[in-house]
């Protein structure tokens, strides 16, 4: 008996990338003459701890990105039966095959 077995291992993937931007705030030119601590803005580029950029605005959301993966397994066995057939036939007393 000869036994031939088959493995097959398969994914599929499928990716998504969503993004979703639920608000955005900025300042208006007026604060931007104004400033909250101007001791900070006077060290700039002074030292390492001095400022060294200013938020203008925020936005507010989401980036995602999905990914779905889909794994295939199966597994097929193939039997193979061989042999040999012998026989006799008598026909009558004189022939023997």
């Amino acid at each position: 008996m000869l036994k031939d077995e088959k493995k097959t291992e398969k994914m599929e993937t499928v990716s998504f990338m969503y993004q979703s931007i639920r608000q955005i705030e900025y300042i208006n030119q007026d604060l931007r003459l104004e400033t909250d601590f101007p001791e900070l803005c006077k060290d700039v580029g002074s030292s390492r701890s001095a400022p060294t950029h200013v938020v203008t605005s925020i936005t507010r959301g989401c980036n995602a990105v999905l990914v779905f993966n889909k794994y295939y397994q199966s597994m097929n066995d193939l039997n193979k039966i061989a042999g040999n057939l012998q026989a006799t036939i008598s026909l009558g007393n004189s022939l023997k095959l």
